[in-house]
């Protein structure tokens, strides 16, 4: 599983997050599907789930999720599990830090 530690990102701030996979592709084989499960990984969030907006989409060797809200403090911690047209599924793990806008 590899790590990816994004930019913090404002309480207010809607934006998205980019999980990279193309070191990891085998030679002809492209992203099928994938599904990124936000986790509070530091402090207290009762539904950590609620900074996901939408769900993920796959942009060639990339899967791409957007995030909004959050809780000032709380690092999170995103899994994104990209299933590949060969069957294999690639884990990554991204950490998002929320912090205050002003």
């Amino acid at each position: 599983m590899s790590n990816v530690n994004f930019p913090a990102k404002f309480q207010g701030e809607t934006k998205t997050l980019v999980f990279p996979f193309l070191a990891d592709l085998p030679t002809g084989v492209t992203i099928s599907s994938a599904v990124v499960t936000p986790l509070d990984s530091t402090g207290t969030d009762p539904t950590p789930t609620n900074i996901k907006s939408g769900t993920a989409t796959v942009s060639g060797y990339e899967v791409r999720q957007k995030v909004t809200g959050g809780v000032v403090g709380i690092v999170y911690s995103l899994n994104c599990a990209a299933t590949l047209s060969d069957g294999q599924i690639l884990l990554q793990r991204g950490s998002l830090a929320v912090i205050p806008a002003a």
